[in-house]
């Protein structure tokens, strides 16, 4: 059986380049026009709903996770200085909607889910599934592209150790 993390490590193998190409493409000039400041594009609420995203995508095991390396925070400073306006709206629309989505599954909000039950929510984003649409998943691809963008910088790149 594959297990997350193998499964991660042949996506990034697979797809990484291209995400890294779009990401560094991005990082080339800043669509933004502003300064980064201390200041956060995301409330607390999508935050919190980002971290417990960025802990069902890279759960800790023997190594820290997404979430334990403050990769949501990451994902909020570059949606905030990198990223156009649009992009932004679209990744703040879904975490909203997953937030909302959570009622469905038992919960109030998505960190108050089991594990489980956040997983079986964002694999019904992945496919989708009826309350998400084609669009929420775009927005999905992005945020996962920086959460493995970030790993992989902590890393030291697609060759590190090698």
């Amino acid at each position: 059986m594959i297990n997350r993390r193998y499964l991660l490590e042949l996506l990034i193998s697979v797809s990484g380049a291209g995400t890294a190409a779009i990401l560094l493409g991005s990082c080339s000039h800043n669509t933004n026009n502003k300064v980064a400041d201390t200041s956060s594009l995301l409330t607390s609420h999508q935050l919190e709903t980002l971290r417990h995203i960025c802990m069902q995508t890279i759960p800790s095991t023997d190594t820290p996770g997404a979430a334990e390396v403050n990769c949501h925070q990451f994902i909020n400073q570059q949606l905030e200085v990198v990223f156009n306006e649009l992009d932004q709206q679209k990744s703040m629309m879904l975490l909203d909607k997953i937030r909302s989505v959570s009622n469905l599954f038992g919960a109030a909000a998505f960190e108050h889910l089991s594990p489980h039950k956040q997983l079986l929510l964002l694999q019904d984003l992945e496919a989708a599934k009826d309350p998400f649409w084609c669009a929420d998943l775009q927005a999905f691809k992005l945020l996962k592209g920086l959460i493995v963008f970030w790993l992989l910088h902590l890393r030291g790149g697609c060759n590190a150790g090698a």
